[in-house]
């Protein structure tokens, strides 16, 4: 399962949503207070963590190390294989062999030395701490060790982990203190990982919207047509748009596998040549966009990245690997890419000239990465 790292600059302003968009109180465990009803619901609707036979939640019920990698590895979805076993030699037929083991690989978890995990101890409320940035990747930004708001905090072995949830508002530490080495309750372990969770697919849905606009964004380098596809032939699709229709070229047969008659697509294209009044204009080195879908240049274009190292009005040069890559691109395009400039070239191929060996993009689409 692929994560992203989450910095506390970023994530600090999602937590402002948390209450509006986790789901509402619809479980009710008679021994549940208040401040953690709606994590304890939240988790419970994921299906990550259930109450006890008798209606009650145990809230006040310390969390053992095998119930905390279970919870952590059920909150992030990661797939469990019901046969692992970890390397722990105490854990090998424990009910929560195969969730240990899933915390393992993932590097959530660590045991305690000499091949010990000893499933059955008591979780602190640090050790939680350091489970959960672990597990979600979190980045501390705006703290070091030495600027630690509680007391008790300072110079103990968590604090780090302890700092990155509090700058992300996850916790707010207790009236005395943070209370690192306090045994954590089945009520407080809810809270921390509901929100983290939270938190942490608010930033991912951020981070998609964000790459979706920066693709689309290079996309429009090229021309466009909406509409619905008509017509499929083995090297591409004829789409229907509100006034004219185009025959997009493409040059992956992978890509035409998923789309069917009457999808709706968008062509990218560098032009669209019309030579027959009335038929379809022709689309060479066509990208094709379901609706929705991301990350099409990248998987439909060949890419080089490199550093500028020439540059005219329509022209860009740049030095990758060893190899020298060309493009010719609108003035437009080039406007704000400068000598030096780091940028990646993406081409529906690259063709070699055999005398200098350079190589010369067609259809290309200019990136500029950021310094």
């Amino acid at each position: 399962m692929k994560r992203k790292l989450i910095t506390t600059g970023i994530l600090a302003g999602a937590i402002l949503s948390y209450s509006s968009n986790i789901l509402a109180d619809t479980h009710k465990f008679p021994d549940v207070p208040k401040w953690a009803e709606q994590s304890v619901n939240y988790l419970v609707d994921k299906q990550v963590i259930i109450g006890y036979p008798d209606g009650t939640f145990g809230s006040n019920v310390t969390l053992d190390r095998a119930s905390a990698a279970t919870i952590i590895t059920k909150a992030l979805g990661i797939e469990i294989d019901p046969k692992a076993k970890p390397s722990f030699t105490d854990s090998q037929d424990h009910w929560g062999a195969p969730y240990i083991a899933a915390a393992e690989k993932a590097g959530i978890v660590n045991g305690e030395g000499n091949s010990i995990f000893n499933p059955s101890g008591k979780v602190t409320r640090a050790a939680m701490a350091t489970m959960l940035v672990n597990a979600y990747k979190l980045q501390n930004t705006t703290h070091d060790n030495d600027q630690s708001k509680f007391e008790d905090l300072k110079g103990h072995w968590g604090e780090k982990y302890a700092n990155i949830l509090i700058d992300l508002n996850i916790s707010n530490g207790t009236d005395n203190g943070w209370q690192p080495n306090r045994l954590i309750t089945r009520a407080e372990a809810a809270q921390l990982t509901a929100k983290t969770d939270m938190l942490s697919r608010e930033m991912n849905s951020e981070l998609k919207e964000k790459d979706y606009t920066s693709t689309n964004t290079l996309l429009n380098q090229h021309q466009k047509l909406s509409g619905k596809v008509i017509e499929k032939t083995d090297d591409g699709l004829v789409v229907s748009g509100k006034t004219s229709s185009v025959y997009a070229i493409v040059s992956s047969p992978e890509v035409l596998k998923d789309i069917k008659i009457g999808d709706t697509v968008t062509i990218y294209a560098p032009m669209f040549i019309s030579t027959i009044p009335g038929d379809p204009a022709t689309a060479k080195y066509a990208i094709v966009q379901k609706e929705n879908e991301e990350n099409v240049l990248k998987k439909q274009y060949k890419m080089h990245t490199g550093s500028v190292i020439n540059k005219t009005k329509e022209t860009v040069q740049i030095s990758s690997e060893d190899l020298t890559v060309t493009a010719v691109v609108s003035s437009e395009v080039l406007e704000d890419i400068q000598v030096g400039d780091t940028v990646t070239i993406y081409g529906a191929s690259f063709m070699s000239n055999m005398a200098s060996g350079e190589l010369s993009a067609k259809a290309p689409i200019i990136e500029k990465l950021a310094k």
